[in-house]
């Protein structure tokens, strides 16, 4: 049975259960008969939504219905071309951060970098996804809850220590990079004056705290 045949089989099970539902209950009371509807119709779209096979079609051809927009962001099939169109709905950015085809989808990240992603989670998984350090709103800095310190182990695992000299005045753990063994030695000469271990730095690599550079 193809992908197209199980949705459409899944499609028709379900709508005929919540139609059935839906049609046979009749009270005397309006406004529970309201209520009842209204449940039956939101319990119909979280399982239609969290279907794997679900077909987006269905949403480009009733575009104003009542989509459960969390159940599709945790569906793990979620189509990240519909997404991409579809950027301007209420999704669970946060969730989708974590869906593994958002490895060859991260245009949309940096696209719509102001929404709620999970910045987080991406830099410290996608190597791509470094230079949402380099990103400040107003307000807040993305980096605000796991702080400088923690995100110098990840500078150091993917050698991008040019992000260090675009935030300088950032509070990087300066004692750690100096143990690095990747570690760009233009940062000691352009921040001299930064927290180093010098000890480190004069046994590792023969600098010391007044060490002149040479210039090239």
């Amino acid at each position: 049975m193809t992908q197209r045949e199980r949705t459409k089989k899944l499609r028709l099970s379900i709508l005929d259960s919540y139609f059935i539902n839906v049609i046979n209950f009749e009270t005397e009371d309006e406004y529970w008969d309201y209520h009842m509807y209204n449940f039956l119709y939101k319990k119909f779209m979280s399982l239609l939504c969290s279907d794997e096979n679900f077909d987006y079609s269905l949403i480009k051809m009733l575009p104003d219905k009542e989509w459960n927009w969390l159940e599709l962001s945790k569906n793990k099939n979620l189509d990240f071309n519909f997404l991409r169109e579809n950027i301007h709905r209420p999704w669970t950015l946060y969730i989708i951060s974590a869906n593994p085809n958002i490895v060859n989808n991260f245009d949309i990240v940096y696209q719509n970098i102001h929404r709620n992603w999970n910045f987080n989670y991406l830099i410290y998984n996608y190597e791509e996804c470094m230079d949402l350090i380099l990103y400040k709103p107003p307000e807040r800095s993305i980096v605000h809850e796991y702080f400088y310190k923690k995100l110098s182990k990840r500078i150091e695992e993917t050698s991008r220590y040019d992000l260090v000299k675009k935030m300088p005045d950032e509070d990087w753990d300066w004692e750690y990079f100096s143990s690095c063994s990747n570690l760009d030695l233009e940062l000691v000469e352009l921040l001299p004056n930064k927290k180093w271990d010098f000890d480190i730095l004069n046994e590792r690599f023969n600098i010391t705290k007044n060490k002149k550079f040479k210039k090239n």
